[in-house]
Parts: C-alpha cells; sequence; structure tokens
C-alpha cells in the first residue's frame, strides 16, 4: 500500500537560472507532496537514474544535464546552457507534476511502444525497458493542462 500524500503537490522555483562554479547553469526549485521513493520508479522517463536511499537522493542523467531531487523536496536542474536549463526544468516539473496528477487513466500505458509505462493503483510506473520516446507524456492528459496546472512558469524563472 503506498504511503499517504501528507501534503499537496507544489513545485515551487526558489531560484532563477544561476550560474555554477563547476560551470552551467542550474535552477532550483523546492517540490511538496512527492517523495523521492516514488520519483524513483517513474523519473527515469526523463533519463539514466540512479536512486541512493541512504544519501535521500535521486540523479537523473539526461543527454542535456542532470536532475537531483532530494528527500528534503529540493530539486536541482543542470546544465551547460540557460537555455537547456529551462528546457531540462521544465521537462522534470512536467513529470513530476503527471506523477503526483496521474488519474489512472492507463493511456500512458497503451500509448508506450515498448511496454515500460504500467499503473499500480494510480501510481504511473517505468521501467528500465524505458527509450525515452516521449509518447506517454504526449499522450498524458495531466501533461495537456500543464501549463494550467503550473502557472506563470516561465515569469517564475525569469525567461
Amino acid at each position: 500500500m503506498p504511503e499517504k500524500k501528507t501534503e499537496d503537490f507544489e513545485i515551487e522555483v526558489v531560484s532563477g537560472i544561476s550560474p555554477c562554479r563547476a560551470g552551467g547553469y542550474s535552477i532550483e526549485a523546492a517540490v511538496k507532496g512527492i517523495r523521492e521513493k516514488e520519483a524513483a520508479s517513474f523519473i527515469n522517463v526523463l533519463g539514466n537514474t540512479i536512486y541512493a536511499e541512504d544519501l535521500g537522493m535521486l540523479l537523473v542523467k539526461t543527454g542535456t544535464g542532470t536532475v537531483k531531487f532530494f528527500s528534503n523536496g529540493n530539486l536541482l536542474a543542470s546544465s551547460e546552457t540557460k537555455e537547456k536549463a529551462v528546457s531540462l526544468f521544465k521537462e522534470a516539473a512536467k513529470q513530476f507534476t503527471r506523477l503526483s496528477r496521474c488519474t489512472g487513466c492507463g493511456i500512458c500505458v497503451k500509448a508506450c511502444p515498448v511496454g515500460a509505462a504500467s499503473l499500480e493503483g494510480k501510481m504511473p510506473h517505468v521501467s528500465e525497458a524505458c527509450i525515452r520516446c516521449g509518447k506517454c507524456t504526449e499522450s498524458c492528459v495531466v501533461t495537456r493542462y500543464f501549463d494550467k496546472l503550473v502557472p506563470d512558469l516561465d515569469q517564475k524563472l525569469k525567461v
């Protein structure tokens, strides 16, 4: 039985695009209503995922950068350019919104060409078989309303 969410989902930009000391750019946000453990079995839709439960951290390496999600709710998207950092952050925000607002309709399961998407109750899961084609995201009803569910994101990112 999945543990009951103690708070409603929310994603709030903490800092706009910031240059990183190691080079590149990052965007930081606070996420409420999702645990890193829940995200671990789904977020590999973005890229190669490493879940370090002992460190309370989820690391996703994508073709354009990295997404880190910590047990305290901090979300950090990093990439080499401002544009790529914004794009990666938005994609991560979209996936977290999808995870939290999933209605269990199963459209993503039917859309997946390799059978990587599944539902456990109303929780979407994406297996290691995922080829990251984006068909599950494109077909998702929640994703279609992302701009209404997370309004003023460009304004908050100052882009």
